[in-house]
């Protein structure tokens, strides 16, 4: 490889990273890091004066606010291969990032829109590194598809905008998902009557592990790898796009404007003042939106839910939504949640078995027991404020003949009268 200039020590890193582009592409990106002499020129323009004349032009959108003076709209051209180096922050990705960032900091600057030529990704930290930027920021931004594209690493940088618009139905946006692409030269190497010996710490097992095994047939790991990287970018665009795609997009297609459109990958197809207008209507009263999680499911049993008190919730309706959740591929999370709920039971079973909780509840079925007997005592007893509280001596049987005009006496009384009536010999 003959590389000369200032990107000459940074070909081996670009090399050896990881790259969103579709496939067709993968074996030109080595060709085109290697034939780079200087960094390329990336432009960014402040539109301070807008060139629609809007209420002559059905096509475009509806425009409640205008640019005043002082005030812009900055256009940044997105291009070519995204890539990002440590060699620099005035090409690349980190110009992209820091670019956004100086748009936000400029109280003049109304939004953001980011233009894409012939984008068909690039590095795959390079592509992390402008979504990122997209998402922090604190006014619109959106992507205009200039009849071009946006594959796979420049998509996975755009979805994070507030609107993606392509200017004509044959511009395409997609390849969402990852592969990964093994070459084993060490036969052609040996065939060559070169000896290659890899000599690896005993300490170090797990280096180049999945490397290593591919060279043994087994691509398993490498496989592996792939999956952990397309679910990444999946879930960014979920997070991104919410409820308006569909879940065929993630499947890794590349997809025409109309389709696109269709299936939720952008919002419009038209030209680009209708870009700006969007902007400008956007930054009258921004805030970010917020997707929610599930949103591009579409399960309406289990959003039934929202709001609704445990208790209200019948067996049917939590049926309908676990059935949901394992049409979606969300079985394990329903198998998670049903193990806490048993180990929640298990925790509970395992304290009424314990010594303490026994021996308190040996106590509180005593007071229980004495609060009983001390109630049962007070109800001998008159209610105080008008009566005496002390009980009154039991009643006692009075006898009546009907003829004796002392009927009235008690027993005891009669008692005492017959006694006294004897002392005095009556």
């Amino acid at each position: 490889m003959q590389t000369t200039g200032p990107f000459s020590n940074i070909i081996p890193e670009l090399l050896g990273s990881g790259w969103l582009v579709p496939k067709a592409l993968e074996t030109n990106v080595a060709d085109y890091l290697q034939q780079l002499k200087e960094p390329e020129p990336k432009t960014f323009e402040k539109i301070e004066k807008l060139w629609a004349d809007y209420e002559d032009d059905n096509e475009n959108e509806d425009v409640t606010q205008t640019l005043l003076e002082g005030e812009s709209i900055w256009l940044i051209d997105l291009d070519s291969v995204m890539w990002r180096s440590s060699y620099s922050r005035s090409y690349g990705a980190a110009y992209y990032a820091d670019t956004l960032d100086k748009a936000y900091a400029d109280p003049s600057c109304k939004g953001v829109v980011l233009r894409c030529g012939a984008c068909y990704g690039g590095e795959r930290r390079a592509s992390y590194m402008v979504a990122d930027a997209v998402k922090r920021r604190n006014k619109p931004v959106g992507a205009f598809l200039d009849y071009g594209t946006a594959y796979s690493g420049h998509y996975l940088a755009i979805c994070e905008t507030d609107f993606i618009l392509c200017s004509n139905e044959t511009d395409s946006v997609g390849g969402i998902g990852a592969y990964i692409r093994f070459e084993n030269w060490d036969g052609a190497y040996k065939a060559m009557g070169a000896i290659i010996e890899e000599v690896y710490a005993d300490s170090s097992p797990e280096k180049n592990k999945s490397t290593r095994e591919a060279k043994k047939g087994n691509l398993k790991l490498l496989k592996e790898e792939a999956e952990t990287i397309a679910l990444e970018f999946r879930q960014r665009v979920i997070e991104a796009r919410g409820d308006k795609i569909n879940e065929v997009v993630l499947l890794g297609g590349a997809f025409e404007a109309k389709q696109a459109l269709e299936y939720g990958l952008i919002d419009g197809i038209g030209r680009m003042d209708g870009a700006f207008s969007r902007i400008l209507n956007l930054s009258a009263n921004y805030s970010k939106p917020q997707n929610t999680m599930f949103g591009f499911m579409k399960m309406p049993k289990l959003q039934a839910l929202c709001n609704v008190a445990a208790a209200d919730i019948t067996e049917a309706q939590i049926n309908e939504a676990v059935a949901e959740l394992q049409g979606a591929n969300l079985g394990g999370l329903v198998e998670l949640l049903q193990s806490f709920g048993q180990q929640q039971s298990t925790s509970t079973a395992n304290v009424k078995d314990s010594a303490e909780y026994k021996a308190l509840h040996s106590q509180l079925t005593a007071a229980q027991t004495k609060t009983q007997e001390l109630q049962s005592k007070l109800e001998g007893y008159e209610t105080p404020g008008s009566e005496p509280t002390k009980p009154f001596k039991k009643e006692e049987k009075i006898e009546n003949t009907n003829t004796d005009p002392e009927a009235h006496l008690s027993e005891a009384d009669i008692e005492m009268r017959r006694i006294w009536l004897a002392q005095k010999g009556k």
